[in-house]
């Protein structure tokens, strides 16, 4: 369960492989997206950013990023893990990075400009708008956890 950081009476939470987005004014789902995921969603994040923007990641080792005004399809989808996804979160002040924990051994530090709410530079290259900054294999066992410590640096577990 997360709280948006735009709008405090709301907050998401993962149903099995649903995403819901709850009104605690009204005590109802505010938003739902059926079959988010093909298996259990075991974490999500609100952008810190731009408004409406969920990222979640699933059992199914993928990490899916979400505008729940626009239910029907993800905005983009990651296959970058290759086991269950345990932990995604966006940076606080830098919303084009995100990083992610798996029961692969590994912690990501992604780059997602394409969906950041910072505007693209004309001149960057096509490929080189999202990418994997840095993957970290040094785990000898699954990455439950991880936070971002400040702007740069984040610590896994």
């Amino acid at each position: 369960m997360v709280e948006d950081p735009h709008q405090p009476s709301l907050f998401a939470v993962g149903a099995e492989e649903d995403l819901e987005v709850w009104d605690l004014r009204s005590n109802t789902v505010a938003n739902n997206i059926a079959h988010a995921h093909n298996d259990v969603i075991l974490d999500l994040d609100f952008n810190p950013n731009k408004p409406y923007n969920i990222v979640t990641g699933s059992r199914d080792s993928t990490i899916r990023f979400w505008d729940v005004r626009q239910p029907t399809k993800a905005l983009k989808c990651s296959t970058d893990h290759s086991h269950w996804v345990y932990q995604v979160k966006y940076n606080n002040f830098h919303d084009q990075l995100l990083v992610s924990s798996s029961s692969d051994n590994t912690a990501i530090l992604h780059r997602v400009l394409s969906i950041s709410s910072t505007p693209l530079e004309e001149n960057l290259n096509e490929e080189r708008r999202d990418e994997i900054i840095n993957k970290n294999e040094d785990y000898q066992d699954t990455v439950y956890a991880l936070c971002w410590l400040d702007t740069w640096f984040y610590a896994a577990l």
